[in-house]
């Protein structure tokens, strides 16, 4: 299933947006309080405050509902990551890598159970395209911030860091999803396991470039 086959009418007007809108609220809301399991379709069309009918004209299943709100999320993620790089030229490597981060897992944050379902069902839906599309994206932008701060990390393979660090913490959080998802429920928590990972790395390679001198 691509995103283009998401939805059956394609929301255009500023009312139809606004009922889709408030479809993937309350589904978002819905699983992230109580579950997938929670989040049928009469339930999802109650919260939202419309119709089954009228659900249906925009998503013809559930699977499709779900498919369209992951792919939403991962467009609102890389744009607050791109903002994060825009804003972190005038920072230090340490703070612009911890407000991408930061940045990055808001998402997780703010509805840490609709991010572990989205980690372990994502394979389900067929939509593997759109995360490796994502990812492209995501180290595109991280090779970008690294080439901003290129003056405190000399010497520096920004491709090969950038494509090892984006993954590495999808490897992690695909484990801890699978292993151990009641630790994805704190995302202060995983916000900070990850900004370890990733300064980690970057201070390893000073540090290795220091010894060399």
């Amino acid at each position: 299933m691509s995103i283009g086959e998401t939805f059956r009418r394609a929301p255009r007007q500023e009312r139809s947006r606004s009922t889709v809108d408030a479809i993937f609220e309350a589904a978002s809301r819905l699983v992230d309080q109580s579950g997938l399991e929670s989040a049928t379709t009469a339930r999802i069309a109650h919260v939202a405050g419309v119709s089954i009918g009228s659900m249906y004209q925009y998503f013809p299943r559930k699977e499709a509902l779900f498919g369209a709100l992951i792919h939403r999320a991962m467009e609102a993620d890389l744009e607050r990551v791109r903002e994060a790089v825009d804003a972190a030229r005038s920072m230090s490597l340490e703070e612009g890598a911890r407000e991408m981060l930061r940045a990055a897992f808001r998402f997780a944050i703010e509805r840490p159970r609709l991010f572990v379902w989205m980690l372990r069902y994502l394979p389900a839906l067929g939509q593997l395209h759109e995360v490796e599309a994502w990812e492209r994206e995501l180290i595109r932008e991280t090779r970008r911030f690294l080439e901003d701060h290129q003056a405190e990390l000399p010497g520096m393979d920004f491709q090969l860091q950038a494509v090892a660090g984006v993954g590495a913490l999808r490897g992690g959080l695909l484990l801890l999803a699978r292993e151990h998802p009641v630790a994805l429920e704190d995302g202060a928590r995983i916000l900070d396991l990850g900004t370890d990972l990733v300064l980690g790395s970057l201070r390893a390679h000073r540090d290795r470039v220091e010894e060399k001198r």
